[in-house]
């Protein structure tokens, strides 16, 4: 029964140092040097490409100052002005007012954009197309336009103020039925409602 024991022993021995030898064999030997090297290698391509992510990030910074400067280079000096003391006003905020104006100007934008989205095509398009004529003027005649169109909103404001209650009540009512209309549809709208006031 001895000699079985050992036997069994001896054969267990064997087969798993054949085992081993196999396993070396299908393995290539990595010695310490190796893995700290490769360590090393990773090591350095995070540090390289941290720094190549900074350096781009810092690259886009310059480039969008430099787009902001020539902005505002074009800006008219009454619009330097206003922008100054926008900026004046926002190194005086704390962080939660920052936060909370950030808050507040995408809210805008949202709602803004859910107007924009619920328009017909053809309206999308014509906000479309003002917007493109908006960018291709100077700075002067966006200034020109905005004045005409502040002039143009003053004498409507008082001529408002002087309708009777229920020409203002009628007036709200066409102000609703025409949102979303084209400039088309809403030129016919007022034709046809004139038509059938005669």
């Amino acid at each position: 029964m001895k000699k079985f024991i050992l036997a069994s022993f001896v054969a267990a021995s064997s087969l798993m140092s054949l085992n081993a030898q196999a396993d070396a064999q299908q393995k290539p030997a990595t010695t310490p040097n190796a893995t700290s090297t490769d360590a090393k290698q990773t090591g350095e391509k995070m540090k390289n490409s941290a720094h190549e992510e900074k350096e781009a990030a810092m690259k886009n910074r310059e480039e969008r100052r430099g787009k902001a400067k020539e902005r505002y280079d074009q800006l008219t000096p009454e619009q330097k002005a206003k922008v100054d003391e926008r900026r004046e006003k926002m190194k005086n905020m704390t962080p939660e007012e920052k936060a909370a104006m950030k808050n507040e100007r995408e809210e805008r934008r949202g709602k803004a954009k859910e107007k924009f989205d619920q328009l017909s095509p053809e309206k999308k398009a014509e906000i479309e197309a003002r917007r493109e004529k908006m960018k291709n003027m100077t700075p002067e005649e966006k200034a020109a336009m905005r004045k005409d169109r502040g002039e143009k909103m003053e004498k409507a404001k008082e001529k408002y103020d002087q309708l009777s209650p229920e020409k203002k009540a009628e007036i709200q009512a066409d102000k609703e039925k025409i949102k979303g209309m084209t400039k088309e549809e809403r030129k016919a709208y007022f034709q046809s409602k004139k038509q059938n006031k005669n």
